[in-house]
């Protein structure tokens, strides 16, 4: 397990053995192995899925903060959950690839106008 009392995998496994769950039982729940969980726990790995952590939350009967820590760590940058800045610049990008085709409506208004749509 991770030296950091704070680190999410810590409080993973703080979570887990509270509930009294073997890694393997909370792996199967959430759909990963029990050596994926072991490497979280430890550090080695991190959860890289919102829709994991949501479901390791729920099986552990925990606020998904309590998982990953207060949102800021006595100082002033807040702590950041990466999958989700990750996901933001996908949907950022993808707004700007639907600016360049047009919306899906104005095309269809357009192939109204036009008379190319039934």
């Amino acid at each position: 397990m991770s030296g950091d009392p704070d680190a999410p995998g810590t409080r993973i496994a703080r979570a887990r053995r509270r509930r009294g769950l073997s890694q393997a039982v909370v792996a199967g729940l959430v759909g990963r192995s029990e050596s994926w969980l072991s490497q979280v726990e430890r550090g080695v790995r991190r959860v890289d899925s919102h829709a994991v952590l949501v479901r390791l939350a729920a099986v552990l009967h925990v606020d998904i903060q309590e998982l990953t820590g207060p949102g800021n760590r006595g100082n002033d940058t807040p702590r950041v959950y990466e999958p989700a800045a990750l996901i933001e610049q996908a949907m950022m990008g993808y707004d700007a690839i639907g600016a360049s085709i047009g919306s899906p409506q104005a095309r269809i208004n357009g192939r109204i106008r036009t008379g190319t749509c039934l």
